[in-house]
């Protein structure tokens, strides 16, 4: 039955986005509203929402909490979306509450989208489960996410960059005025944007609504020591006064680290000791974010989705040598020259793919790639592209798979079931 019913939630994404919270309020109300039955951190932003909602549930698990964690999307498989104290939903739970509330909707003549449902079983799933707090992710927005029918103790924006701008608007004034509705009255608000003009929108909202507004720029700092391909060494100053240490690899994951920190600090009713965010910061490993597979060669993932991510893996792949294959896939709503420009001139050889959700066709990919770099490939089974690209890669080589978060989940999982020898040194018999 579950895989029927995760067929049944998959198949809604045909019916696309629906702004509004009319049905995910319907949903809600069937269930009681079990929302309401447990505190919870609203987190939004264009970049970092899903490694800082991670960052700060860990800190709250490892300081004695039962916390639940809902994220999209997924890496490896669906069930990732919902987590408590970092131990995915079971595939017998979520078959129960699908085929409860399927029931509902067929009963009640309900509505609903992917996204609507998935969050309504969250919900219920958390209420079930009695956890002390939940830390609920943004899909798409602010205002009109289904999410927003929490009454949140502490809400957060990472940062505004331009991404789904057919859904939030085509300017960052716009989009940040949508994000702003996860805002609630007399709560906390903590963001860690940068442009000014935007801070005073999230200020001006903020007093609004009568909430304290916190920029975690202005509370805590930090200096890198060290990094490599296994870790960041950095020390922080202000809110914290540490020497700490990451598996997060990228710049752009050290001020979602600080985010974390602001969040914890400012969190009341909860103790959570500097050990356990220190703690926390040293175990938090997120699949798909600037990840290692190999060494030799290196091949590195990384679902970089807008142009902010892919110039924060630009940034990261710069000092790199022997980039020998750029591996990308993208959805057709993106930015694409905008995000090809930092990374294809980079690369010796660039082989577009295609991942499983509204990509992009490689073929008309490459046309693109051509402007920046004429050695490309189109090849549309992600499968195969990385074959290719590991087949003509020597052991000093550096890979970088990259693009929508869809298509690195299918690399991941290929990566992961093939006949690849570790150090990935060979594939299907044939040596590199």
């Amino acid at each position: 039955m579950i895989k029927e019913n995760i067929e049944y939630i998959e198949s809604l994404k045909r019916f696309g986005i629906k702004e509004g919270l009319t049905q995910i309020k319907s949903l809600c109300n069937t269930l009681d509203n079990p929302q309401n039955s447990y505190p919870t951190i609203h987190i939004a932003g264009t970049n970092g929402k899903g490694s800082t909602s991670t960052l700060i549930a860990k800190m709250l698990e490892l300081a004695g909490y039962r916390v639940g964690l809902y994220t999209s999307p997924y890496i490896h498989n669906f069930n990732e979306r919902i987590q408590i104290n970092s131990m995915s939903i079971s595939d017998n739970q979520l078959d129960i509450l699908i085929t409860n509330l399927r029931n509902k909707i067929d009963n009640q003549n309900l509505e609903a989208t992917f996204f609507e449902l998935i969050t309504a079983i969250t919900f219920q799933h958390f209420k079930n489960e009695n956890v002390d707090i939940a830390v609920i992710e943004t899909g798409l927005g602010g205002k009109l996410d289904s999410t927003n029918i929490i009454n949140s103790k502490l809400s957060v924006i990472t940062n505004i960059g331009l991404d789904h701008c057919d859904y939030l608007g085509k300017t960052k004034k716009e989009i940040t005025l949508k994000k702003a509705g996860i805002i609630k009255s007399n709560q906390t608000f903590i963001t860690s944007e940068k442009e000014i003009g935007l801070i005073e929108i999230l200020k001006q909202t903020c007093k609004e609504n009568n909430t304290k507004f916190i920029n975690a720029n202005d509370k805590i700092q930090a200096t890198k020591i060290s990094n490599n391909l296994d870790q960041q060494i950095f020390s922080t100053f202000g809110l914290l006064n540490e020497t700490l240490t990451t598996p997060l690899l990228g710049d752009h994951q050290i001020q979602n680290i600080l985010t974390a920190i602001t969040t914890i600090k400012n969190l009341e009713g909860y103790s959570i000791s500097d050990e356990d965010i220190k703690k926390a910061i040293n175990e938090t490993i997120i699949p798909g974010r600037i990840q290692i597979i190999s060494k030799k060669p290196l091949i590195i993932l990384d679902a970089a989705h807008n142009p902010e991510g892919i110039q924060s893996i630009a940034n990261f792949i710069k000092p790199l040598k022997n980039k020998s294959t750029l591996v990308i896939g993208m959805t057709q709503d993106k930015k694409h020259d905008e995000m090809l420009e930092p990374l294809a001139s980079q690369f010796q050889k660039v082989i577009t793919t295609e991942g499983n959700y509204k990509p992009t066709k490689a073929t008309h990919l490459a046309d693109k790639v051509r402007k920046y770099n004429g050695n490309v490939v189109p090849i549309k089974e992600i499968s195969h592209a990385i074959e290719q690209a590991l087949i003509r890669s020597k052991k000093e080589d550096t890979i970088l798979i990259t693009g929508s978060m869809y298509m690195v989940s299918d690399a991941l999982n290929y990566l992961s079931k093939s006949t690849l020898d570790s150090p990935l040194e060979k594939i299907k018999g044939r040596v590199i």
